[in-house]
């Protein structure tokens, strides 16, 4: 989406926005939320944040990039939502739920859960974050409705790192393949079918 797409779909976004704003209580973090996804749908090779608080007019990096490290809002309660909106919206039994793996190439090695796996998206071994992303598609449109970061042996077994890194507790992943189709049954249950 370009510039001039964003503007003319503005009062869309905010209308859909509206309904989850709550979910970043104050209203400084709900603008912050508001800009940061704006700043995704603009697109560009690099998504950063500080790419995205430059493509976003009045836009800060550092009150961005806090808002995303350190701002309290509960992610997973915003997937709530949004499942919910979907089972209401669109609810439909000829629907899919597809789970689909991809890497997101890092340089360093802080990043939660990196480490060098073969990554199909990369196409080769490299230092990256694996995540497995759950889509809705249906009559009416697909869209995401939940998400996991792979987590490797290295890392789970890691504690001091994992506190270093903000990892919640508990969280483990097993080998990112077998782990993706027993994740999705018990989290989401519309009428649905798996794709394979």
């Amino acid at each position: 989406m370009d510039a001039k797409e964003l503007r003319r779909r503005k009062p869309e976004l905010e209308s859909f926005l509206d309904r989850y704003a709550p979910r970043f209580g104050r209203p400084e973090a709900q603008g912050h939320a508001r800009r940061f996804v704006q700043g995704l749908l603009l697109g560009g090779d690099r998504r950063s944040v500080e790419n995205i608080a430059e493509a976003i007019d009045g836009c800060v990096v550092r009150s961005l990039q806090t808002f995303i490290t350190n701002a309290p809002w509960d992610a997973n309660a915003v997937l709530a939502d949004l499942r919910r909106q979907v089972g209401q919206e669109w609810d439909d039994p000829d629907a899919v739920l597809t789970a689909d793996e991809t890497g997101f190439p890092k340089k360093g090695t802080l990043s939660v859960g990196v480490k060098k796996p073969y990554s199909g998206t990369l196409g080769r071994t490299d230092n990256c974050q694996i995540g497995v992303f759950l889509g809705y598609h249906a009559a009416k449109g697909h869209t995401l409705i939940d998400r996991r970061l792979f987590l490797p042996e290295e890392w789970a077994a890691d504690r001091p790192r994992r506190e270093k890194a903000g990892v919640p507790e508990g969280s483990s992943s097993g080998p990112s393949r077998s782990w993706r189709w027993r994740w999705w049954p018990t989290r989401w249950r519309p009428s649905c079918r798996s794709s394979g």
